[in-house]
This record gives structure tokens, C-alpha cells and sequence, in this order.
């Protein structure tokens, strides 16, 4: 178990994030990288290999058992007591002459999630990078005529963490959302560590019915976006897509799609 150092400004509601891998030829056991928690602030460790001393709560917790590519680590901090990295795991066997690693990168802790504003009709409405990182955690919609921005550089995590969640995390019939990134600044959207399904950004058309029946399309407009989302668009929606990773095995969902 690694101690981190007390970090200036912690408290509760804050988000401690890392990173972590090991190699499958180096680090072949199954078992899992963890952020901990002491709520005393005790830096014990126990005495045996399964201690956890002070540290008896978990903030996050690996979900790649097998570190064969880097996994993400997010949880909410419960308040100022110590935080520690550790792995907990199962070793069968003999391992002598196995070069045990266990990489830990890009650890940060972040100020409380912040509820981005929306746009109301006819408005258009920027998330920038002062927002950023936004942590949802509840579905974000843009309504008919409104337009969202997101600006370059904003990091976005889908912290569905309470279940499955039906629907888009982030939908509008008949508004528009743009992801403005840049080569050097791309807008990042990420799945968080315990959300159960794949998030989506989903668009739709409006559709009124009646003797003056209309249908506004919506549009979702993607330049230079990191995703481990989807990207879906449904009942004649507008689609563009450029210069973008989209880290899914189906990124993006063509259903009911119009060429624009």
C-alpha cells in the first residue's frame, strides 16, 4: 500500500482520480488497483498482506483485474483523512523471477462536480474549461431551439453510478449540441469507473402533431472529441463527426440518421 502525502484542500465532496496498469508478461495476477481512505487520518497499514489498517474505505476501485491497458480510478473523497493507493489481489504459484509493476499515473484531486448550466429556447449556452472536469450525474437536456457548446478543452465524466440508466446522458429533441474541439485541445468525454452501461450524447427531432405538424431536427456536431461514449442520433437527426477518436467497439449509433 503506497501513503499519499497530506494534500492541501482536501475535503469532503472533492474527486480523487488516478490511473493505473500493469503488464500482462510483468503483472499477471488477478486482483484489483484501489484508492483508500483512512476517516481517522492513521497511516497504519495492518500487519499482514489483507490489512488495510486505517484505511478500511474504498473511494475507487479497478475494474481491468488484469492491467493489461491502463484503467481508471474515480471516487468521492468522504472527508480530510488520509488517502492510499493499493493493490489487493491474488498471487497462485510461484512467481520468483517475475518482475512485479504496477504503474499509477495523473493522480489529481478535483473540486466538487458542478451542475453546468443549460440553455433555455433560443439561447446558446458554453460549457468552458472552468468548469471542467464536469462530473453528471443525472441526464442533461437541451430543448427544441437551444444550443449547447462545449469548448475546447472541457473534460467531461458520466458518473452514472447508481445503476442502469435508460436513455441518453446527455439528449435534446430539436436542439443542437457542438463538441469544439481543437487538435491541442480536444473535448474529452469519459466513462466514469462505476457507471454500469455505455453513456451516450444522443439528438432528435421534434415532432408536433396536429393540423400544423412540424419536425425540427435536431443536430450533434462533433470536431476533434476523445470519447469512450457513443454518439447516437435518432428520428432524422443532423450528424457530423470530425477529426475525432471514438474508443467503442460501435461509437457511433446510425439509427434514423439524415444526411446532412
Amino acid at each position: 500500500m503506497g501513503i499519499l502525502p497530506s494534500i492541501p484542500g482536501q475535503s469532503a465532496g472533492k474527486i480523487a482520480s488516478c490511473w493505473a496498469r500493469g503488464f500482462t508478461s510483468e503483472f499477471p495476477f488477478t486482483g484489483s488497483v484501489q484508492i483508500r481512505y483512512s476517516p481517522s487520518g492513521g497511516t497504519s497499514t495492518g500487519t499482514t498482506t489483507t490489512s488495510v489498517g486505517d484505511f478500511t474505505e474504498v473511494v475507487a476501485s479497478s475494474t481491468n483485474a488484469n492491467f493489461n491497458a491502463w484503467d481508471h480510478l474515480q471516487g468521492t473523497v468522504p472527508g480530510t483523512g488520509r488517502l492510499a493507493i493499493r493493490w489487493a489481489g491474488t498471487i497462485s504459484g510461484g512467481f520468483s523471477g517475475t518482475n512485479l509493476q504496477c504503474h499509477i499515473d495523473d493522480f489529481t484531486l478535483t473540486g466538487e462536480g458542478v451542475t453546468p448550466p443549460l440553455p433555455q429556447p433560443g439561447e446558446t449556452v458554453h460549457w468552458t474549461p472552468a468548469l471542467s472536469p464536469i462530473h453528471l450525474t443525472n441526464q442533461q437536456v437541451v430543448p427544441a431551439g437551444g444550443t449547447l457548446v462545449i469548448d475546447a478543452g472541457v473534460e467531461i465524466w458520466f458518473d452514472f453510478n447508481t445503476g442502469t440508466f435508460v436513455g441518453p446522458e446527455i439528449v435534446s429533441y430539436g436542439g443542437t449540441i457542438r463538441l469544439e474541439g481543437t487538435a491541442k485541445n480536444p473535448v474529452r468525454l469519459r466513462r466514469g469507473t462505476n457507471t454500469p452501461n455505455i453513456p451516450s450524447i444522443a439528438v432528435g427531432a421534434l415532432i408536433t402533431t396536429g393540423a400544423n405538424s412540424t419536425t425540427t431536427p435536431g443536430i450533434l456536431d462533433a470536431n476533434h472529441v476523445d470519447s469512450d461514449i457513443s454518439l447516437a442520433t435518432f428520428q432524422s437527426a443532423y450528424l457530423r463527426v470530425r477529426n475525432s477518436s471514438i474508443h467503442r467497439t460501435t461509437p457511433i449509433d446510425w439509427t434514423s440518421l439524415t444526411d446532412s
